[in-house]
């Protein structure tokens, strides 16, 4: 996987490669947010048992159903703590805030779910927590896949997920945004 740390001039010159969201586009990284984890009793710091809780706890629910539009990414992610219903991308942003909130590397992404035949444009939102042993290695992150319910005991690395799951971009909270795979070789 070819991944590239995106500079300004990057940024700047692909922005809409970095930009989510609808109704409101904002940069990759700024959809994840601080939550305030006593206010909701999130006693919980594993990745694997945050992303149990998301997946869990939140009905994943199509935007056109929940919102009104064939997208929507929601200003405040906390509201799904509220509403209990969310699709990929409220999910994600949920379970990676979290996972940020309490210290962890994780990041936001942004990629190709190939299960639905597509293989050139982005259709999901995930994450993943970077394993502290490789902290610059996407394949041996941790995959956070939010939309499927069920318990792990541990997250599967990114590289046993190749059939499935392609990033083309992920930010983390302290604003860096990569480009991966096909977009970064596209530079």
């Amino acid at each position: 996987m070819k991944t590239i740390l995106a500079s300004d001039k990057i940024i700047a010159n692909y922005d809409y490669r970095f930009m989510f969201g609808y109704p409101n586009r904002r940069y990759l990284c700024d959809w994840i947010q601080k939550i305030d984890l006593d206010y909701y009793n999130i006693l919980i710091k594993d990745p694997a048992a945050i992303r149990n809780f998301v997946s869990n706890y939140i009905t994943y629910t199509d935007d056109k159903d929940q919102h009104g539009y064939a997208e929507y990414w929601v200003e405040d992610i906390s509201n799904a703590l509220i509403t209990q219903k969310e699709d990929c991308d409220g999910m994600s942003m949920l379970s990676i805030s979290i996972m940020c909130t309490v210290g962890h590397d994780a990041r936001l992404c942004v990629g190709i779910d190939s299960v639905t035949g597509e293989t050139e444009i982005p259709n999901h939102v995930f994450g993943v927590v970077m394993d502290p042993a490789f902290p610059d290695d996407y394949e041996e992150a941790f995959l956070v896949e939010s939309t499927t319910r069920g318990f792990y005991d541990t997250l599967s690395k990114v590289k046993d997920n190749k059939n499935y799951y392609t990033i083309i971009t992920s930010a983390s909270v302290d604003g860096r945004m990569w480009l991966h795979n096909k977009w970064a070789e596209d530079l």
